[in-house]
């Protein structure tokens, strides 16, 4: 059954049509920090996605550090605005390189139909 034959109360429990919640893959590189630099740039990482009420699932090495960054908000969804918020910002952090940002996905069920 399509989502659009589904009533209001099902898609959203199901976060289905207006209340599925997109998000967006990232990664890049942070092996140019010493260790001190390395935690600052965590916990201002971590500072600036709490003021954009972004979440971030993630880990990685200093080689290829990303994770997967969707809304704070119960049925909020990013953008691609969003998207190049955090694009910008990684940017302007001296020793962060190759970045990569993913197109937008569904991060219920994983599609990329934004």
């Amino acid at each position: 059954m399509s989502a659009s034959k589904m009533n209001r109360r099902i898609r959203k429990k199901l976060y289905l049509g207006e209340f599925a919640i997109m998000g967006f893959e990232f990664s890049c590189s942070i092996d140019e920090m010493d260790e001190t630099k390395v935690n600052d740039f965590f916990s201002e990482l971590l500072s600036f996605l709490e003021s954009n009420d972004m979440l971030f699932s993630g880990g990685g090495t200093k080689d290829n550090f990303g994770g997967y960054i969707t809304s704070q908000l119960r049925y909020g969804s990013l953008t691609t605005a969003d998207s190049e918020t955090l694009k910008t910002w990684l940017s302007s952090n001296t020793g962060v390189t190759d970045i990569q940002l993913e197109d937008l996905s569904d991060a219920i069920y994983g599609n990329n139909e934004a």
